[in-house]
């Protein structure tokens, strides 16, 4: 009998980087796991009740980790930034080491809040028959000798490449997640545009009902046009899906994110881009790419002008070339030759 992979991440939650985590494993399946068979047992982008964050969303979800737990004989967590502590649903799987195969694949882990979960996490890991982090600085916190293979995005193959002759405007991504109000987030755009007066696209990399980016993306639109900019339109992943955001940061003049992916992405096909680290693993990601550190800016303050440097300069402002980050993650990964 072949082996039976679980794909484990935040998926079904309407995120565009964790829907893409799904889709670049789904596809990469047979060269991450040859022979086996692979399923997630969770819904690409949303679906309710799967995933409201209620207690029918929650049994909803308990239910299908049962019945993934009831048939794997593999546990693979793939993408995001899930190794923090073991608790929850982690803690629940801790219980299957020795009965269940573990692996970790594209991981950030940490930073700790509390010295004893890096240890949990370090000791849980020591179960796993493979790891491989996201970043370098998720290897060092668990003590180096781990593979470092980048974001799983890497692995999107093909992907429409920026060109500055024909991209148009500035597209920003606002995040619920960062704790940034509307007037914040638009202040600090208008600050990084100096009175210029460019198309701008505001895009809600999560469109989650309760968690997603669309309110706050549909405010700071608003905000735009209260200051007097002529061209400002809201989109969403919802509509685009995970190949037409691809197609549209390609297209973007300039991106400038809070959100993680819209950074990863953006680097990946070319486009400049300007990153809020309002969580390590954003930090972390600039810093394995040697991405310009003046564009790496604080949630709050920091000097937004330094954010005019994409619109002047239409080529990468980072030091590692995203055609060896994709190679290093398919050799890494998927053991092809580079």
């Amino acid at each position: 009998m072949s082996r039976r992979v679980q794909v484990l991440g935040y998926y079904g939650m309407a995120n565009f980087g964790d829907d893409l985590f799904r889709q670049v494993v789904t596809e990469n399946a047979g060269k991450l796991w040859p022979g086996a068979s692979v399923r997630t047992f969770a819904p690409m982008g949303l679906h309710r009740p799967y995933g409201d964050l209620g207690r029918i969303g929650s049994a909803t979800r308990l239910a299908t980790g049962t019945l993934g737990a009831a048939w794997a004989d593999t546990f693979a967590l793939c993408g995001g930034s899930v190794l923090q502590s073991v608790s929850g649903v982690q803690s629940l799987r801790r219980k299957l080491v020795g009965r269940r195969r573990f692996e970790a694949l594209g991981v950030s882990v940490g930073p700790f809040d509390d010295p004893a979960d890096g240890q949990e996490v370090l000791d849980f890991l020591s179960h796993f028959d493979r790891v491989i982090v996201r970043d370098t600085a998720s290897a060092q916190r668990l003590g180096g000798g781990v593979t470092v293979g980048g974001d799983l995005a890497a692995l999107v193959g093909e992907v429409p490449r920026h060109n500055p002759d024909t991209a148009r405007g500035l597209t920003i991504c606002p995040s619920d997640a960062s704790g940034t109000s509307a007037a914040e987030f638009t202040g600090q755009v208008l600050d990084g545009l100096g009175g210029r007066d460019i198309p701008v696209n505001v895009l809600a990399l999560n469109h989650h009902h309760e968690l997603g980016d669309e309110g706050l993306s549909n405010e700071v639109a608003g905000g735009l046009r209260e200051a007097g900019l002529g061209a400002v339109e809201v989109h969403s992943y919802r509509h685009l899906g995970v190949d037409g955001v691809i197609r549209f940061l390609a297209g973007s003049g300039a991106v400038w994110t809070q959100r993680l992916h819209g950074g990863i992405v953006s680097y990946l096909v070319g486009t400049p881009f300007v990153i809020v680290g309002h969580h390590a693993k954003c930090r972390d990601f600039a810093s394995d790419i040697g991405l310009d550190p003046s564009l790496v800016l604080p949630t709050r303050g920091g000097d937004w002008s330094v954010a005019s440097k994409t619109l002047e300069h239409p080529f990468g402002h980072w030091q590692l070339d995203p055609d060896e980050y994709m190679a290093k993650a398919r050799s890494t990964y998927l053991k092809e030759s580079v």
